[in-house]
């Protein structure tokens, strides 16, 4: 595959277009199959917004909260990180600001218990002893949150929770999940993680049945999905100065590539974008983009980026059965 020498063009202001480049967000269905999933959890206002107060059942004051499940690197934390930062209605307690909303990513290493010492931390209170036991803790630090105003816990890497091993309850976990929608001080619960933790609750009914269940789909060849992805990606180019040939079909070979996965089409489509930049090409190269994929499926052949016209090469790679 042929290389596109660099330009020798004067070059813009890199520095800020790889930030700009790298804050992008690529909106697609999913954030409207989230958006939507929210409106059975939190009441809407009179001018039909949503609000950060929890749907409560009638009969027995129960929240509930959604369970967002999807590859690794499917883009689920990039998907509700931006909804709390989009959404007036949500403001995330940090190290120096309050909030109605605490967003936890689980370590790998971390149990049930550890997490409610975690979450009693980030809510103001610091005694907690190490030796405590996991049903105090989690009363402490449901306490901590209905003192601070929290009406929303997101849960990201959740399923590191259910590891089993020495010190960790598994059906212990997955029952604290449904707690935490129950009670006085229960609060709205977000769940994100991979197939295990789908599984893990739907190992228990009473926790299955309580969450609304979301999963992040692959993206279809030829979808609506698949046209609004190659839009971000058109406007990405245009905005960094790049041409960008329509007949190149660089969206439909980055899906193919990646096999639909959204979170890391976006990551191959951006840091192909990055390399033509900062090679000060006039154009996007496929060349860089069969550098940038081999550089993170090492050992894996780029077929997907040959030159020639891609409906050919497509349907060549599907009668080998070619996958990343």
């Amino acid at each position: 595959m042929n290389s596109t020498q660099p330009t020798c063009t004067a070059a813009p202001d890199v520095s800020n277009l790889q930030t700009w480049l790298a804050d992008r967000y690529f909106r697609l269905d999913r954030d409207e199959a989230l958006a939507d999933c929210l409106t059975d959890i939190f009441t809407i206002d009179g001018a039909g917004a949503l609000t950060a107060t929890p749907v409560r059942d009638p009969l027995n004051g129960e929240t509930a909260g959604p369970m967002l499940i999807g590859d690794s690197g499917s883009g689920k934390s990039s998907l509700l990180r931006r909804m709390l930062r989009t959404n007036p209605a949500f403001s995330v307690i940090s190290e120096t600001s309050e909030g109605n909303t605490l967003f936890e990513t689980v370590k790998p290493a971390a149990t049930i218990k550890s997490l409610a010492i975690t979450i009693a931390e980030r809510t103001g209170y610091t005694k907690m002893k190490s030796n405590i036991h996991g049903d105090e803790a989690w009363e402490v630090a449901r306490h901590r949150m209905s003192v601070c105003g929290v009406s929303l816990l997101v849960i990201d890497e959740a399923h590191h929770l259910l590891r089993k091993g020495s010190g960790r309850d598994t059906e212990g976990a997955v029952q604290t999940m449904k707690n935490l929608l129950q009670g006085d001080s229960s609060v709205a619960v977000i769940l994100s993680g991979v197939q295990k933790l789908y599984e893990g609750v739907l190992s228990d009914p009473e926790t299955d049945r309580r969450f609304i269940k979301m999963r992040l789909r692959r993206i279809q060849e030829g979808s609506g999905e698949a046209h609004r992805f190659g839009l971000c990606v058109v406007k990405c180019a245009q905005h960094l100065g790049l041409d960008l040939p329509a007949d190149m079909c660089f969206a439909e070979r980055v899906l193919f590539a990646e096999n639909g996965d959204a979170g890391r089409s976006i990551r191959l489509a951006k840091q192909t974008l990055r390399r033509a930049m900062i090679m000060n090409r006039r154009a996007v190269d496929l060349s860089d983009a069969a550098l940038c994929f081999e550089k993170i499926h090492l050992g894996r052949e780029a077929a997907p980026f040959a030159s020639g016209d891609w409906s050919t090469i497509r349907e060549n790679l599907e009668s080998m059965g070619w996958v990343r």
